[in-house]
């Protein structure tokens, strides 16, 4: 097993290709430092005769502060002789402080864990203003409690904190793109591997999505694997973003479904439903706008390009319609306007004449098949998801339904895409 002596460092270690060394032990001014750490927040949580924390709140023992800062200048040192290393110990740092948070975690202590980690965020934010080291890991640590808490907001937006502490430090020892292997990134792009603390959290995620994927395969050939290679593993940064904003809705709804049943139906919940669908919308007039913008462009237009343009672009793509015409290249939402009988502007008219009653809906004189529906539905509630605030309560009564369209329709934009 390599060994390294730096500064006040004495270091065992296992090297890994391409990756960050593997800390098995360190020794800090000739004890351990694992002990050391773990002795200073262990009086932190339980208490020692001079200091008695109080049961639900959480004060940073002062001989922790004063170690932990002399820890962390070190970490900076090292970073200035063998950047690698700087980051294995801020890693080895924030876990040996973290296994109190997991002990806290076991315990049913969920709160603490979460005051306890936001405390330590406000030290080491303190310290960073003379120095500077590795973070991904405590942020790591937090999006797992935020979630187990159940915010879903404060945890993405830890998760994403880890992903740019993990760019900053890792890429440019790395290589472009190494970041994309930490636990943070593989949580919001949903991959799975079974070494990372969200792995269960992924899979229940990754099963809701297909789920859908697999009834919609139904109607046309689509997997979640396809949803993988088009939106979580592309190449493109827009369709990256995309996808981490669809991760994030998946969070939203999934967890909203599970407790829908017991909730009232009041304005309050109406708002939210109408603000998880209008985010649905979004995401298919964004990946409309990445296939079609291009097109919608050389046709002439210099105006913004809407999302019924780009459902009309679709229809051309897919051969639906027949090729516009000149006049229609310069206005592609207007071929819309010829869809016989007119499509409802209200949400439960479009949902029961549009989809469920025995009504022969064309364009152009022809027929629209599912795939047209789900689009036409998505860009319909587009504009109503902007402007629609009113007491309507199929948002609520219907809600479910409503998203697995919406989901289809994003299953619809994202199969015109390479």
């Amino acid at each position: 097993m390599p060994q390294l002596s730096i500064r006040n460092f004495n270091i065992d270690y296992d090297m890994v290709p391409n990756e960050i060394p593997k800390i098995k032990t360190v020794i800090y001014k000739g004890e351990n430092l694992a002990s050391l750490i773990q002795t200073r927040i262990y009086s932190t949580i339980y208490g020692t005769k001079q200091y008695q924390p109080f049961k639900e709140f959480i004060q940073i023992d002062p001989e922790f502060e004063k170690l932990g800062f002399e820890i962390f200048r070190e970490i900076n040192g090292v970073q200035q002789i063998k950047p690698e290393m700087a980051i294995a110990l801020a890693d080895f740092f924030f876990n040996q402080i973290c296994i109190f948070y997991w002990s806290l975690i076991r315990n049913g202590s969920k709160n603490l864990a979460q005051i306890f980690l936001e405390k330590i965020c406000l030290l080491v934010d303190g310290w960073e203003k003379q120095t500077k080291i590795h973070k991904g890991t405590l942020y790591y640590f937090l999006t797992f409690v935020y979630r187990e808490l159940g915010n879903t907001d404060a945890a993405i937006s830890s998760a994403f904190k880890a992903i740019e502490e993990d760019k900053r430090n890792l890429d440019p020892l790395f290589g472009v793109g190494t970041y994309k292997k930490s636990p943070a990134y593989k949580y919001v792009s949903l991959k799975d591997d079974k070494n990372n603390y969200l792995f269960d959290t992924i899979c229940e995620l990754r099963k809701f999505l297909n789920d859908y994927a697999i009834k919609f395969d139904k109607i046309e050939s689509f997997s979640l694997q396809d949803l993988d290679k088009k939106i979580f593993q592309s190449s493109n940064n827009e369709l990256e973003q995309i996808g981490h904003f669809l991760m994030y809705n998946v969070e939203l709804i999934s967890k909203y479904e599970k407790q829908m049943s017991t909730l009232p139906h009041n304005d309050f919940y109406r708002m939210k439903n109408i603000r998880d669908i209008f985010n649905l919308c979004l995401i298919t007039d964004k990946i409309l706008q990445i296939k079609y913008e291009t097109v919608f462009k050389q046709y002439g237009n210099t105006r913004k390009m809407y999302i019924k343009d780009g459902v009309v672009l679709l229809f051309e793509d897919k051969k639906w319609i027949n090729s516009l015409s000149n006049s229609e290249k310069k206005d592609p939402r207007s071929v819309l306007n010829k869809i016989q009988p007119e499509i409802p502007d209200k949400l439960v008219d479009l949902i029961t004449q549009f989809f469920t009653a025995p009504i022969k809906f064309t364009c152009c004189g022809k027929n629209l098949n599912y795939q047209m529906r789900f689009m036409l539905f998505a860009s319909a509630l587009r504009n109503m998801g902007a402007h629609e605030i009113g007491k309507d309560d199929t948002y609520v009564e219907k809600y479910a339904l409503v998203i697995k369209w919406l989901f289809y329709s994003i299953f619809v934009a994202l199969k015109a895409l390479p």
